[in-house]
Formats: structure tokens, sequence, C-alpha cells
């Protein structure tokens, strides 16, 4: 029987997937449920996230886990969740400083690649939105407002980042030892409009990105100071922005993270083998021998509801067309029907390839419009707002 690995995060699909496909046998404690999470992995289904996630774990069978998206801000679960079972992955202590975008600034002014300026001090901080509002314990982008005054909401949390203007990017790696590997670059879809993404929100990657020697030379030089200096073990990924050839990281992600299953299908290489082997074994690979040497670009774009809506036969007709007889889905993270979404949280994610980046944002920017046809289309209750897939 494949060995079970415990997938733990508000979305797990993704690595869930991956991990099925690297072999493994997933369990998921997940806050969707979707119904293709449902087809590949026992789940249990968390409405209260994070605080009902240990509870919801020990009903699953004994496995190791992974975590992912969201739950490195919370590192206590992460904790509880290793007394019940062994961890692949960065440990809460390790979370706790490299999630500290102050511990992070330094390491990385030391290795010559320094944040954008940050603070706490709002008196120091301009309010014409040139500089961000944002939470340390904050992910997926929703959290980045422009500052122009007020009151700063986020606590202990809170602080203060000069704004860099440019391609928002992020970098896959995998750690151990000390040591850090490149797996892959891509360029993300923030708030991007055709997704209705709004503000800063993630909205996808597109990837992977070819680098020049000099760009590769940064990346590799940022992923091993912060693999060293923070002992990351296994999967993290670097969000940065590339602005007129200077590279500046922004946070560190020490998990799978959203990007992964892009250079995944692109590249071929089971990531969560990867990263099981790197944190069992403390070592990295010799090399990534089934890469490609001119891997397909891909992409994948989550889309937001405009409006409430509330899932019906339709859009789940649709999935089932598109997905039909493919190695890799077109739509994923599939919510059941009678599902009710409200204005500005995700429907779902489509994904596809292409021969250049321009291509996969085409294909994206299709295959959003169809599902906004299934779910805009036709219309039900609309004296109340609300529309039905």
């Amino acid at each position: 029987m494949p060995t079970k690995l415990l997938c733990v995060g508000f979305s797990v699909r993704a690595t869930a997937a991956s991990a099925s496909r690297a072999g493994f046998h997933p369990l998921a404690v997940d806050y969707f449920a979707d119904t293709d999470l449902q087809a590949i992995a026992a789940v249990q289904q968390v409405a209260g996230y994070p605080t009902d996630v240990v509870r919801a774990a020990a009903d699953l069978p004994a496995a190791s886990f992974l975590y992912t998206g969201a739950l490195e801000n919370h590192p206590e679960i992460v904790q509880q969740l290793q007394r019940q079972r062994t961890l692949l992955g960065n440990d809460a202590a390790t979370t706790r400083r490299v999630r500290d975008p102050f511990q992070l600034a330094g390491v990385l002014r030391a290795a010559g690649y320094p944040l954008p300026e940050i603070t706490r001090d709002v008196d120091q901080v301009p309010t014409d939105g040139s500089w961000l509002s944002k939470n340390a314990r904050g992910s997926g982008g929703s959290h980045v407002r422009p500052w122009y005054g007020g009151t700063h909401t986020f606590g202990d949390h809170g602080y203060f980042q000069k704004r860099a203007e440019g391609i928002p990017c992020s970098g896959v790696f995998l750690a151990a030892g000390g040591r850090a590997m490149l797996l892959g670059t891509t360029r993300q879809l923030i708030g991007a409009a055709w997704t209705s993404a709004a503000g800063f929100t993630y909205a996808g990657s597109i990837g992977p990105l070819a680098l020049q020697p000099s760009d590769r030379t940064a990346w590799n030089q940022i992923g091993s100071a912060v693999a060293s200096q923070f002992h990351l073990s296994g999967l993290f990924g670097v969000d940065a922005v590339l602005q007129n050839e200077s590279l500046w990281p922004l946070e560190v992600n020490p998990r799978y993270t959203a990007s992964v299953e892009v250079l995944e299908r692109a590249c071929g290489w089971h990531s969560i083998r990867l990263h099981v082997d790197a944190c069992r074994e403390a070592r990295l690979p010799a090399a990534l021998d089934d890469c490609p040497p001119n891997p397909l670009c891909c992409g994948k774009a989550i889309l937001y509801a405009r409006r409430d809506i509330t899932i019906g036969p339709c859009f789940g007709q649709l999935a089932d067309r598109k997905n039909r007889e493919q190695a890799w889905p077109c739509v994923a993270d599939i919510p059941r029907i009678d599902t009710a979404i409200r204005c500005g949280r995700p429907i779902c994610t489509v994904l596809t390839d292409g021969v250049d980046l321009a291509a996969v944002e085409d294909r994206l920017k299709s295959l959003a419009a169809e599902v906004e046809s299934a779910v805009y289309g036709n219309r039900q209750g609309v004296g109340s707002g609300v529309f039905s897939l």
C-alpha cells in the first residue's frame, strides 16, 4: 500500500494531488473539502480554521504530516500537530523566525539583497500610497493595503513596507542540511482584474521563467542565505519583485507554495517526493535529471466571485467536460453543489499550458471567461443579488 501522508492547510488540493502523483496516499485537513480533493484523499473539513485543525487531524489515520498555505502563520497549531505526528517540514520555532520580516530583512541585508525598507513606526511612513500596510501573519496578499493614513489594524503583527514597483515573481526552493536548490521561478498574477481578484490578492502563477545567469545567481544567493541562516527543510518559496534587473525579495513561505504545481506540471518532477526525501534524509538530490531542457510553459489562475453565488449543476458539468480524459485538470478546486460563495471569495482554479507565457495567460483568460459564463450567464434570484452556477 502507498505510504500515507497528511496534508494540512487552508486549501490543500494542489498539495494532495502532488502527493498522489508522487505515489503517496494523501490524507487531508482542509477548509474547503472540494470535490476533486475528496476524489483523491480522505478529508476532514474544518469550518473553524485554524482552531479546529488539530482536532480534525486526530480523526485521521497515523501518518507523517506537512503543512501548506496559511498554516505557517499559526506556529502554535504546527507545534500541537507535532505532538501527534512526525512533521516533514519547518517546525514552529523556525517558522516564527523566518516569517518575522525584521529577522528576514537582517539576513537578506547581510547577503546583499535587502528587502524594501520596512518599519513599525507609523510616524515614519508617508501617507501618499508609496508605502504598504502589511500583516506579518497574512497570506495571499489580501492583507496588503496602500497606506494613506488612518488606523493600523494588525496589532503586534502589523508593519509598513516601502512599495517596490516591478514584476511580481516567486522562486521555489528545496532545502536540506543548510543548503538550498532552486527548482524554478514563476511570474505571479496579483490582483488580475480578469480573475476578479482585489488589490494585492494572489490570483495565480505562470512559468517557469527563463532566467539570465545574473538572475539565477541572485535567486540562488537569496535561497542559500535563507536556508542556511534559518535552517530550513524541504520546499519553500521566496516572493520577490523584479525591478529594472534588480531582485527585491519580500517574504519567505516556508512550505509547499501555490506555484509548485505549475513548475511540477512544466518540468515533470515530483515535488512531494523531493520534499519528503529532503526532510527525512537532510540532503539534496544531485540533480533533477527528469526535468526537460525546454519545459512547457504552464499556469494557474484563481477565480474570485464578483457577487454572492451558489454552486449549481451547471458548474459541475463544465468542470467534468473540461477535465475529461486530461492528464492534468483544466478546472480544479471544484466546490460541491449548493456551496454558497460570498463576493470576493475563491470559486475555483483554472490551469493550462502553452508554448510561451503570453499564450498561457491568454488560455487562462479564455478558461476564466468560460467559468464566468457558467456563473453569471445563468442568473437566478437577481433581486437578492444571488447567482447560481
